[in-house]
This record gives C-alpha cells, structure tokens and sequence, in this order.
C-alpha cells in the first residue's frame, strides 16, 4: 500500500500492489528450502513487500517490490517494479527477475536503476539497469550488496556492502560502460 499525505496532514491511499504471481513448489524446491513435504504440488503467492518509491520524468510513480517470502535461490529472483499513476492509483507491472530488489533512481530519460541486494550470478548484488520502454534488466552494475540508489546528472551514487561496513560508492555514467544519454 502506498499512502499520501498532503500539507493538511490527511492521510489517503494512492494504490495497493497485487500480490505476486503464484509460484508452484515442487520436491527440488523443498529440498533447497525448510519446508514441510505437504506443500509440494501447491501454489505459494506471497504478498508484496514495498521497499522504495521514485517520481519518474513521466509523473509516474516507480517502486521496487520484494516478494513476500522466501529469498533464497529456490524460487528464483522474483523482485520486481511497478509504476503507479497517483491520480488515479492504477498500478502497471513494469519490470521482474529482480534478486532482492531494495532500492530504485528513476533517470530524467526513463532509465530505471534497481539495486539487488541479492542480485547477480552469485547472490552477492548488482544495480540492475532497465531501459525506458523494457521489462527487465538490459545490463548491469556489478557493485556489492546494494540497498540504495540514487540518480543526479551524471552519476549514480550506491549504497554498498549493506549487510556490513556499508558504504556510499559513485559509479560515472558518462562516458563509461554504463554511459546513458
């Protein structure tokens, strides 16, 4: 649920997320995690579990979503991004496949930036880079553990190493590999 709350102080919903799409457990995704055999065969929805919110250049409003649930490799990266209309509270899916999907910075050209805290080949994070008009990630930061991100002109500042010694690192957009016009 995403709430607004104007200078008098009422507090209103703008909209509420639908839950995730069911995820069927099978015997190989028991294994991997502590659950009782009983569930294998059933569909697990898990409801959505909010973590940031950004106004985008279109008036929209973007935020990330964890799934609810489980984490672990079992089920695979379920994180995702919707955009809210907040005149009208419609929510639109707009990105999925996100590993632990905690933070995101909306460019002024549309282009999302997701930090995974769990994201990446090995779990251990990456800033997803999702391209104005795409449903997933089109190319990646490889920083660690990730939990914020925010975008100012040129350059893309991250909080890194979440779960430890955190850390603000700034990744240069211009001109590098993660350039963006």
């Amino acid at each position: 649920m995403h709430t607004r709350v104007p200078l008098i102080g009422v507090v209103s919903t703008v909209a509420v997320l639908p839950p995730a799409a069911p995820v069927t457990i099978t015997a190989e995704n028991i294994g991997e995690a502590p659950w009782p055999t009983c569930v294998s065969g059933h569909g697990y929805r898990a409801e959505p579990v909010p973590t940031d919110v950004e106004m985008g250049p279109d008036g929209l409003l973007y935020v990330t979503s964890l799934p609810g649930g489980s984490e672990d490799p079992a089920l695979g990266p379920r994180g995702v991004v919707y955009s809210i209309d907040p005149g009208t509270g419609e929510t639109n899916l707009v990105a999925t496949g996100f590993g632990g999907a905690t933070g995101i910075a909306v460019a002024p050209n549309g282009t999302l930036y997701v930090a995974e805290l769990f994201g990446g080949p090995m779990g251990a994070g990456q800033v997803a880079v999702v391209a104005p008009g795409a449903s997933a990630a089109t190319s990646v930061i490889e920083v660690s553990m990730p939990s914020a991100v925010s975008v100012r002109a040129e350059t893309l500042y991250v909080t890194t190493d979440s779960l430890g010694d955190a850390k603000l690192t700034v990744v240069p957009l211009k001109g590098g590999a993660h350039a963006k016009k």
